[in-house]
């Protein structure tokens, strides 16, 4: 292989000319930057505590898995028995005592994730909720009482009773983990009900139509045993 042709160009390169194009370009979007600044602090409403991210249980996780299960009521097409939502989706981790601008439910919750509604029988739910405990714990809706032991499931309970393993439980999550993520591939294959909704936009809406700040307590939902 050897060379057959060479056609040398030279370009000058001038800093002004590069400056020069930048300043445009910034009078072009500045309206439109100011007016996303606008809105992304805009006050939806109010925490009257501030919302902390941990393990195993949460007062952040506890409110916005709360929101998901009251949302996929709303918008499912079939009766809900709970909801879960993966710890690392949340990406803060803190909304901090005061006003909740809509900014900051943007950081918690950057992507584009879908909420959608898993049928799990007895044996998926069991193993989701102990991949779930391989991690330390997810967030988990009202619905659920889960003890870990040694990153093990040792009880799970759902509406106060023990899952059936008989039965089909209707389980909201985000699309990420019905998609399989966070190890979660035997959630592919399963019956799953679109509710067209972003789960960022359903948070929002959490925010904005509660009544009085928001205040969540620890209830034991998830625990770590000895």
């Amino acid at each position: 292989m050897h060379l057959v042709k060479s056609d040398p160009r030279f370009y000058t390169v001038d800093d002004r000319a590069n400056v020069a194009a930048a300043t445009q370009l910034q009078k072009l979007v500045e309206p439109y930057q100011n007016q996303y600044n606008e809105t992304m602090n805009d006050v939806i409403g109010q925490a009257g505590m501030t919302l902390t991210k941990s393990r195993p249980e949460s007062t952040l996780g506890n409110w916005a898995s709360d929101v998901l299960q009251k949302k996929a009521e709303e918008y499912g097409a079939v009766k809900i028995h709970g909801a879960v939502q993966n710890y690392g989706g949340l990406r803060i981790p803190e909304i901090v005592k005061g006003d909740i601008m809509l900014g900051k439910i943007y950081e918690l919750m950057p992507f584009d994730n879908m909420l959608v509604i898993v049928a799990c029988d007895g044996p998926t739910l069991m193993k989701l909720f102990d991949n779930m405990a391989q991690g330390g714990g997810w967030p988990i809706s009202y619905a659920f009482k889960h003890q870990i032991k040694d990153q093990k499931t040792v009880s799970l309970l759902i509406n106060g009773e023990p899952v059936d393993m008989n039965k089909v439980y209707n389980i909201a999550m985000p699309d990420y983990i019905a998609n399989g993520g966070n190890d979660c591939f035997f959630l592919v294959d399963q019956k799953r009900y679109e509710t067209g909704k972003f789960i960022r936009d359903l948070l929002i809406e959490g925010v904005e139509q509660s009544k009085k700040p928001i205040v969540v307590k620890l209830d034991g939902r998830v625990s770590y045993t000895l």
